[in-house]
């Protein structure tokens, strides 16, 4: 008995031994926890998986990939961490102490079997073999595909408790779309599925400004009820309930709402409102919005669900117009999805589009991709000119066509990867206003079978161009040119070029290495390009202005594009070689000229010179392109000539930097002017304006180009002025400034040495001449001007006792002492200056310092045509007001025995906004009681010598003849006056 009993002792022991070893065998060895796995797909419905799998059961392993699908769905865990507590097992308990993974992969299979087959089968929660605890369960990612469309979670954390009496989830953070998701929760897995939960909506740390919110959900199956408030980039609230799991009802509104869709776009509600009711069978959903991004508007929406049948129907509302939209889905008709779009007028006239009077009108119709058709027509109102198109969609295959007058584009196809098109634009100029002008037949046919095959032809016909806006500018005729491009496996290629004529060429290339309309806008696509323009000669352009003659020379353009889509690096130069060009009104010729631009990098260099006379005037510049244009310029230079002409001869020598950005201009540095001869011939006795002087009429330019200057200019040493008998040199210097929206002023000092001023035949010393510059207009300086005429010995003059007479019997003695200085001083300022005579000593009549400057004696002895100089100095010196000017007009009248006066005459010309104004002098004389003669004298009037002879006929008519320089006439005057 003792022998059985030890047998079966030994039979359990062995027993227990191997069980033991059984369970060491799959606790706690790493083919153990294989073969468990193995044995777990060998009972579950579906298939399980796993890949690398490292560690033991009874405490942690690791896996590569864990993977399970059945029929409806793939469920897939990347690089994943197991930590377990199996002893736990043992009171039907499975504890998850830590679960990581990289990524869960969910993938729900949309199958005609599996929509079948799931469509009958109520929701209800999984009967769990045993209660689960989950401690710590961390995902990186969390991607979930339906229907073509993946989802992504991003790191989700979960701690919760499952068993078939309550599910209680401590927390669940999920980040989604920038928003970091908290739900707290407890749910009864068995009717009738009891809930409490809060979903808190809080904003993720990468995420400034995102939405916050919170969200209750309580109740069971007879009646769940929600409500939520929100805040942030939407502030609004939400509630709703579901009775017996078919009657809903939500009610949802929201005041500046905005959502940014990327960087650059947007959308901004001001307000809205949403609202549910009705039963999963008969429903009735009504939506509407108020748009202020990117367009005002609004928006209504009207659902109605019925059985298996949605109807929709929409309207937006904007300022541009109206799109209307009729959707319905109905699964017992033929065709399920019915609809139409359309709209009758939208103008995009106020925000300054091309297009505007947009009508549409599209259908469509369909069960599947397969069966749907579509049929869109629409016409619109571009740049003055009618667009028309045409779309159809039908058997997985479009064609359509656009035109724009004459011009014709037409296209045909299966997707993006299988089309073909054709264009023929026989008036270009209807394409863009840059276009006017264009004269030419442009041709172009493209054809792609697929991602990587297709090829494209673009010809240009011989034609010209006239610029619209500089009508005199000559037309610019071309031979025309072709450009052609072919998709391989390769990539992308492309030549072309475009002749001018022999002159004239342009040639260009692009490479882009595997390209693949697949990925059409690849940041890391590679790209090489090169374009080149090459003019031989310039001599085309001569005739573009009459300011330039004699245009010579060569230009160059080369501009290449390298690196990637994404961050491509251009490159640029320009070349003009040899150039010449000859100025007419200022007779130059600036021969040769040179000039270089580099580009790269967003930045720009240039270096250059210009040679006249064998001087030469280097420039030198650098600056950048993006974000705008900007940048500096340096001229600089010696004895450079300015001005050639028979009146003026300039050389100047600049030192001056321009700097300059898209509003705005700014010159400073110094020029020195070493040379010049001014003499000027002609001239014209105007006046400006006053600058108090409005035009009601006239409308206020305005300039987007804002400039400021400050240049400090300075004479040389050979500066020689001629002019109206003042000779002399210049010296000194100005610095001239200018600020923005202000005119010019300047400070500082030009005077006049060795200056002589020569008049009537007499030369008289310059002993002051300045122009001072003291902050003013620039057109207004302060004058200071002296010159005297001397007589060193003592001198008598005989006066006539008869006028203009100088014989011998005639005459007495007048003393002037032993030494006299007779001169006429100008001061104020050149818009109004003031006059003054003088004498040393002082005791001489006005009258005689004028006659003794004139013609070297007192006005007593003057002749009959020294009397006429004096009348013409008077006018030419302004001296008609102020008591010199008046006593100088008495001594003459009682010396000279006429009628005398000064009479001012002024004219204003609308072209020139000028004024003409003149002194004139008046000479007079009554011959008989009814007959007068007068005589007038304007230096510098245009009909400025005028003989009148005047007849009084009788009290109230008299008769006036008047001969001129350029005419003559008759007025018959009549005269009539009330006491």
């Amino acid at each position: 008995m003792m022998r059985y009993l030890k047998q079966v002792v030994y039979v359990f022991l062995s027993m227990f031994i191997v069980v033991i070893a059984i369970l060491a065998f799959f606790l706690a060895t790493t083919p153990g926890l294989y073969t468990t796995i193995k044995l777990i797909d060998a009972f579950i419905p579906g298939h399980l998986s796993i890949k690398k799998l490292e560690g033991h059961f009874i405490d942690e392993f690791s896996f590569q990939e864990l993977v399970y699908e059945d029929d409806s769905k793939q469920i897939k865990l990347i690089q994943g961490e197991f930590h377990l507590k199996p002893l736990a097992l043992i009171r039907q308990r499975l504890i998850i102490q830590e679960l990581r993974a990289k990524t869960l992969y969910i993938k729900i299979k949309d199958t005609p079997e599996v929509i079948e087959e799931t469509a009958e089968i109520d929701f209800e929660f999984p009967k769990l073999p045993l209660a689960i605890a989950v401690k710590n369960l961390t995902l990186d990612a969390v991607k979930v595909e339906q229907l073509g469309i993946t989802r992504v979670l991003n790191h989700l954390t979960l701690e919760a408790e499952l068993n078939n009496q309550l599910w209680s989830v401590h927390q669940l953070e999920i980040n989604y779309a920038g928003l970091l998701l908290d739900l707290n929760a407890k749910i009864q897995p068995k009717p009738p599925y009891h809930v409490m939960a809060t979903l808190a909506i809080l904003e993720a740390k990468t995420h400034k400004h995102a939405l916050k919110g919170k969200v209750k959900l309580s109740g069971d199956l007879s009646h769940y009820q929600w409500q939520g408030q929100f805040s942030g980039p939407l502030k609004g609230q939400l509630q709703g309930s579901l009775k017996q799991a078919h009657q809903i009802q939500l009610n949802a509104k929201w005041q500046d709402a905005k959502w940014t869709l990327n960087p650059n776009y947007g959308l901004a509600s001001k307000k809205g409102s949403l609202e549910i009711n009705g039963t999963w069978q008969d429903m009735n959903i009504q939506a509407n919005a108020v748009f202020n991004r990117p367009l005002n508007g609004q928006l209504s929406i009207n659902t109605q669900v019925k059985n298996q049948a949605i109807t929709t129907h929409s309207v937006l509302d904007t300022p541009q117009g109206n799109i209307i939209a009729d959707v319905s889905y109905d699964l017992t008709a033929k065709s399920h999805l019915r609809g139409k779009i359309y709209s009758k007028a939208i103008s995009f006239e106020a925000i300054d589009s091309p297009i505007s009077h947009i009508e549409f009108t599209t259908h469509f119709s369909g069960t599947t991709l397969e069966t749907l058709t579509l049929t869109s027509s629409f016409s619109a109102q571009y740049l003055e000119h009618l667009l028309r198109g045409d779309i159809h969609y039908a058997n997985r295959a479009f064609n359509g066509k656009l035109s724009l007058g004459p011009n014709e584009l037409t296209f045909k196809g299966k997707d993006l990867y299988q089309w073909d098109a054709h264009a023929l634009i026989t008036q270009p100029e209807l394409l863009h206003p840059a276009l006017r002008g264009l004269n030419t037949t442009i041709k172009a046919d493209a054809k792609v079978t697929a991602p990587q095959k297709g090829n494209m032809e673009f010809l240009v016909s011989p034609g010209s161009y006239r610029s619209s806006e500089q009508k005199t500018l000559p037309s610019i005729s071309f031979e025309g040119g072709k450009i052609t491009a072919k998709l391989t496996s390769k990539g992308l290629s492309s030549k072309g070029a475009l002749t001018l004529d022999r002159n004239k060429h342009i040639n260009l290339s692009l490479s882009m290495p595997q390209y693949s309309l697949a990925t059409p806008y690849s940041s890391k696509q590679p790209i090489q390009s090169d374009i080149r323009l090459n003019i031989d000669s310039l001599e085309f352009l001569n005739g573009i202005s009459p300011e330039i003659e004699k245009l010579h020379g060569q230009l160059a353009m080369k501009l290449t594009a390298s690196g990637t889509l994404g961050n491509p690096a251009l490159e640029g130069q320009l070349n003009l070689n040899n150039a010449s060009i000859y100025l007419p009104n200022l007779d130059i010729t600036y021969n040769p000229i040179n000039l270089e631009i580099k580009t790269a990098n967003n930045q720009w260099n240039a270096t250059g010179s210009i040679l006249s006379q064998g001087n030469s005037l280097a420039i030198s510049g650098s600056g950048r392109f993006a974000p705008t244009v900007m940048g500096e310029m340096t001229l600089k230079g010696e004895n450079i000539p300015a001005l050639n002409t028979a009146e003026y001869s300039i050389h100047v020598s600049p030192n001056l930097v321009i700097q300059f950005e898209p509003n705005a201009v700014a010159i400073k540095g110094t020029v020195l002017v070493p040379h010049a001869e001014i003499k000027p011939i002609t001239f014209s006795d105007t006046v400006s304006l006053t600058e108090d002087a409005v035009f009601v009429s006239e409308k206020k330019e305005t300039t987007p180009l804002t400039i400021t200057t400050d240049i400090d200019l300075k004479m040389g040493e050979h500066v020689q002025l001629d002019v109206k008998g003042l000779t002399g040199n210049l010296e000194g210097g100005i610095r001239i400034q200018k600020l923005p929206g202000a005119d010019p002023f300047a400070v500082g000092e030009l005077r006049i040495h060795d200056g002589k001023y020569q008049a009537y035949g007499q030369n008289l010393t310059i002993k002051e001449g300045e122009l001072m510059f003291t902050g003013g207009l620039l057109t207004n300086p302060g004058i200071r001007i002296r010159a005297v005429r001397f007589f060193k010995n003592a001198s008598s003059f005989a006066p006539s006792n008869e006028m203009f007479d100088f014989s011998s019997g005639n005459l007495e003695t007048f003393d002037l002492g032993g030494k006299v200085t007779v001169g006429v001083e100008v001061t104020g300022r050149i818009n109004n200056p003031k006059v003054k005579l003088f004498s040393i000593p002082s005791n001489l009549s006005q009258a005689d310092i004028l006659s003794l400057m004139i013609l070297g004696r007192p006005a007593s002895q003057a002749s009959q045509s020294g009397g006429q100089l004096l009348l013409s100095a008077i006018s030419a010196m302004d001296l008609d007001s102020g008591t010199k000017g008046a006593q100088l007009i008495s001594q003459l009248k009682n010396t000279l025995g006429f009628d005398f006066n000064l009479q001012r005459s002024a004219s204003y010309d609308q072209a020139s906004n000028q004024t003409n104004e003149s002194t004139a002098v008046v000479i007079g004389k009554s011959i008989t009681k009814r007959l007068y003669l007068s005589y007038n004298m304007g230096l510098f009037q245009n009909d400025g010598n005028v003989l009148t002879i005047k007849y009084l006929l009788n009290r109230y008519f008299s008769i006036q003849i008047t001969a001129g320089d350029t005419g003559n006439g008759i007025d018959f005057l009549y005269n009539h006056t009330k006491d």
